[in-house]
C-alpha cells in the first residue's frame, strides 16, 4: 500500500495497485502472490503499465527486429528498431516501446527470444504480412539499393509474470 503513493496520479497504475490490494485480501487469489508485486508496480512508468496491459491478453507475441541494409558499393547494415511488438498479430497494431520491454524483462515479467523459429501459424502469418509489405520503410532514394531483413522473435510471459498479471489486471 505504501508503494502506491508514488503512482497515484496515473489511472492505470492506480487501478493496478487497487486490484493488487483487493486480490491480496482474497484467499482464493493470494496463494500465487509475491511480496515483490507492489515494488514492481512502483517501478513501472505509465507507459510500462500500458505496455503490460496490452501484453497481458496474449501468452506470446511476435517481436520482429528490422535490419535495414543500404548497398552503395559497400554493404552497411543498420537496425531500424530493436523490436516491433505485434499486438493482435497485425501490422496495424504494431507498437514500439524498447524501454518498456527492457523494464519488464529486468523485472522478470517477460522473456524475449530473438532468432527464434516460429512454428505457430498465427505468428507466421504476421511475419509474412510484414515481409510482403513496404512496412516499416518506403524507398526514399531509388538510386540506392535497399533491403530490409527481419529477425524473428517472440515475447513470452514468465510464470512469475502470469501470476503478477492475474493479481493486477
Amino acid at each position: 500500500m505504501y508503494d502506491s503513493k508514488y503512482q497515484i496520479s496515473d489511472t492505470n497504475l492506480r487501478d493496478m495497485f487497487a486490484k493488487l490490494i483487493a486480490s491480496s485480501i482474497d484467499n482464493r487469489h493470494n496463494k500465487n502472490q509475491s511480496p515483490r508485486f507492489s515494488s514492481i508496480l512502483r517501478q513501472l512508468s505509465p507507459s510500462d503499465a500500458i505496455l503490460l496491459k496490452k501484453l497481458s491478453f496474449n501468452t506470446e507475441l511476435p517481436i520482429p527486429t528490422f535490419i535495414y541494409t543500404i548497398n552503395t558499393g559497400a554493404k552497411n547494415e543498420y537496425p531500424i528498431f530493436d523490436h516491433y511488438i505485434g499486438i493482435n498479430y497485425s501490422k496495424k497494431d504494431v507498437i514500439i516501446n524498447e524501454a518498456g520491454l527492457d523494464t519488464l524483462k529486468a523485472l522478470g515479467i517477460i522473456e524475449l527470444k530473438d532468432n527464434f523459429e516460429i512454428p505457430e501459424e498465427h505468428l507466421q502469418k504476421f511475419y509474412k504480412e510484414i515481409k510482403c509489405s513496404d512496412y516499416p520503410l518506403k524507398s526514399e532514394n531509388r538510386n540506392i539499393e535497399k533491403d530490409i531483413s527481419i529477425v524473428n522473435g517472440i515475447i513470452k510471459l514468465t510464470n512469475f509474470g502470469r501470476n503478477f498479471i492475474k493479481a493486477i489486471i
